[in-house]
């Protein structure tokens, strides 16, 4: 899954980084977090659609679930497991396939994915999930 995997990555970063604070081995941690990473670009990224798949079954065809929710998007951009490039593809992402439902204020929001049938727990529109891409949008250089 992309966001556990982003997930996974930043913490074995910060534990380099803390074991080199204390004097500790920190290279167990970053190779594990440079092997999270490549396994990510190269398991997960769909260069195609610019944005990383929400998970690979882990079983039968090994198929990718190449409908993202906005926390496969999000998530890796907070964690910089991602390059400058990726970030702002994957918010293009969003921009192009994430359904934008209009407010009454003027403006939209955005939906958390695009996935039928509609669930209550997964499609649907949930403020942290909007403030969090918003986030990612600015530390994607997307400010605007």
């Amino acid at each position: 899954m992309t966001h556990s995997s982003a997930y996974n990555y930043r913490g074995n970063k910060l534990a380099a980084r803390i074991a080199e604070i204390i004097g500790e081995a920190s290279e167990p941690y970053r190779k594990e977090a440079e092997a999270i990473l490549k396994a990510m670009n190269e398991r997960l990224w769909l260069p195609q659609k610019g944005v990383w798949a929400e998970y690979q079954d882990a079983m039968g065809l090994k198929r990718l679930h190449d409908h993202p929710a906005v926390w496969s998007v999000y998530t890796p951009i907070d964690c910089g497991a991602c390059t400058p490039e990726q970030a702002y593809q994957a918010t293009r992402y969003v921009d192009e396939c994430i359904p934008h439902i209009p407010t009454p204020w003027g403006g939209c929001t955005i939906s958390t994915s695009d996935w039928l049938p509609y669930s209550w727990s997964i499609n649907n529109v949930a403020a942290a999930e909007v403030m969090h891409t918003a986030l990612a949008y600015y530390e994607a250089g997307r400010a605007d």
